[in-house]
């Protein structure tokens, strides 16, 4: 059986990490539920889910009032300003960053995409807490703003085109992020 995360609608495969943030967008989750819900082996979780907390991408919180024994069990979801951190933008991950894209905005109707000057990638998703705000906060290093189209396949290449006129101006300095 194949997961509704493990594929972008082209067939490519979605990365670790990616089907973890993916599933944090729908809100905070358990070690064990990710795993339900993405499909990824205990292992394959537990490491994304290190690397995301420790890149600031993720957010931990032990669970309190548990009913069970051994060690409290960890919650983990998104930081709270509406935006999923996509780390360093370059010419060498756009097409990733286009891929994810395209799966959440397959998932989700609508998202944003922005690189600030210091060439740091983010995406807001429309329908989660904080989008508008961070559309308005951010407005300056939007790469764009991507829709989900009934019958009409996601442009990947359209957002890479996208994303490198974004690092053309931020190595201008035609624009100035706040």
């Amino acid at each position: 059986m194949t997961h509704r995360l493990a594929t972008t609608p082209s067939g490519d495969p979605v990365k670790s990490r990616d089907r973890v943030l993916l599933t944090l967008v729908e809100g905070a989750c358990t070690l064990d539920q990710l795993i339900a819900e993405t499909g990824l082996s205990k292992a394959a979780a537990d490491s994304a889910l290190d690397r995301l907390v420790a890149a600031g991408q993720v957010s931990k919180t032990k669970m309190a009032n548990q009913r069970r024994s051994g060690r409290p069990a960890n919650l983990f979801s998104l930081p709270a300003d509406g935006l999923i951190s996509l780390g360093g933008v370059g010419a060498s991950n756009a097409a990733d960053i286009a891929r994810l894209l395209g799966s959440i905005v397959y998932e989700h109707g609508q998202a944003a995409l922005f690189v600030g000057n210091n060439r740091q990638g983010a995406v807001a998703i429309h329908g989660v807490a904080g989008f508008d705000a961070a559309v308005t906060r951010h407005a300056v290093s939007m790469v764009g703003m991507y829709r989900h189209v009934d019958g009409k396949n996601f442009e990947a290449n359209a957002v890479v085109d996208d994303i490198h006129e974004r690092l053309r101006e931020i190595h201008a300095g035609h624009r100035v992020a706040v």
